[in-house]
Formats: C-alpha cells, structure tokens, sequence
C-alpha cells in the first residue's frame, strides 16, 4: 500500500506541474539517473521526476498512461529483463541497453579513456582477454547470484543504506573478501558467504548455491545484462589501485 501511494505521489506531481510546465516529464529511479540523462537532454523543455526505485517509477508511468496524460516517458534500467528480451510494455517507457547506466558506460571508450591515467600497456599485459572481459568474467558470479536472489526472493543484500551520520551513499559487500588480487580472479564460494554474511542469512546453504551458479555458469548468458554495474565499478576500482601500487613498487 506504501509503495502504491509513492506512485501515486510521483504520478499527482507531476500532474500538478503540468498547470504551469507544457514540456515533456521524465520519470527516472533516483537521483544519479537524473544527473546522467540530464547530460543529454534540453533541460529547458525536459523535467526530471525521481520515483525512487523501479517498481514506483513504473506504477507512476502507468497510472499517469491510463489518465490519458500526455509528455510523460520513463527511462530506467533494464536489469534482468535483458536476459529474456522483455521489451517495454508502454510506447512511452525506455530501458537503458545494457544492464544498468553503469554498464552502458563501461562498455564504451569511456573505460578507455579513465584507464589512459595508468600505464596502459602494463594494465594490457596483466589481463590476456582484456580489462573488460576480465570484468565480466569476475562479476557474472555475483551476477548469478543476484539473479537467484531475484527469482527466489531470498533477501540478500549486497549493499546498504549507511547511517545517517556517515558521509558515504551506501556501503557494498565486500569485494577483497573475494576477488583475489594476485591473479584477478573470484572465490566463488567465498562470494557466497561474503553476501551471506552481509546480508545476516546464517541459515543460507552456501554449497547450494555454488552448485546453482555453477550450473548456470554453463548457460549463454549476456553478461552486459547479467553484470551489474554497481559491482562492476567496484571491482574495476580495486583492481586500478592494485595495479597503480604494483606500478609504483616497479617504478621504485
């Protein structure tokens, strides 16, 4: 019922600026997909509503189509839709390409450009299949498991909100627990228990779920749609401050 009333919220308010706002209004999760796609858009005849979670996001999209509103569109991530091709329900709702906004980005030459900062040719000869591959090869695990996580509806978290009084946005599981900095690869099995512990889930079965992921493993999943972005960039920023420490130990 709480969620429903959000929707309704974000739906009435924009309803309300429509008395004295003739532009297009768009509908987005959060703060950060505000800031993103308000690099691209006219921002003099384009309004940002945040809706504060997908679920909302589409529920407000829906009340405001069946009001027969007009110059409201959504644009929110596509998750694990990708993986079953699900296209948007609605002529007036947008999925980002790829996962999330952060998988969009890294699947650019923006990544190549950020990693121009370090010792390119070293970077390249750490990894034989490439700084992206090697990403996708790392996360698709966590991957896995999120998406059980989904279908399953188990609770697990992978990151959460900080305490108020804290500076930081949210806090992650965490990364060096599991991905193992020497060779550039996952624990699996200890990814397992690094979520299960963040998520407090002691009675979650560890071997289980190995073997779940494991078989999925053998699937021919997109991993641009299976990988989220979130642990993406945060492996991607473990692995650069390695490499930046093992660059100035050689260089020393």
């Amino acid at each position: 019922m709480k969620e429903y009333l959000n929707s309704n919220r974000t739906a009435n308010s924009v309803r309300q600026l429509r008395q004295t706002y003739e532009g297009v209004f768009i509908i987005v999760e959060g703060l950060d997909d505000k800031k993103f796609f308000g690099m691209f858009v006219d921002r003099n005849s384009c309004k940002f509503e945040i809706a504060e979670d997908k679920e909302k996001a589409l529920e407000a999209l829906d009340i405001l189509n069946r009001g027969d509103f007009q110059g409201a569109v959504a644009i929110l991530d596509y998750d694990f839709l990708g993986l079953e091709d699900i296209k948007p329900e609605f002529g007036n709702l947008f999925f980002t390409d790829t996962h999330d906004i952060e998988t969009m980005i890294l699947k650019t030459r923006a990544l190549n450009t950020l990693i121009t900062n370090y010792d390119v040719n070293k970077i390249l000869s750490l990894f034989s299949v490439g700084i992206r591959k090697k990403l996708l090869q790392i996360c698709k695990w966590i991957g896995y498991l999120r998406l059980i996580n989904e279908k399953e509806s188990l609770g697990l978290a992978f990151k959460r909100k900080p305490k108020k009084e804290s500076n930081t946005r949210y806090k992650y599981i965490a990364y060096k627990e599991f991905v193992d900095l020497n060779s550039f690869t996952i624990n699996e099995k200890q990814m397992i228990k690094t979520v299960k512990n963040f998520s407090k889930k002691p009675a979650l079965d560890v071997d289980h779920y190995l073997d779940k992921i494991r078989k999925m493993n053998k699937n021919k999943y997109d991993h641009w749609h299976l990988c989220c972005g979130h642990d993406l960039t945060n492996v991607l920023a473990i692995i650069l401050n390695k490499i930046k420490s093992r660059l100035r130990i050689n260089y020393e």
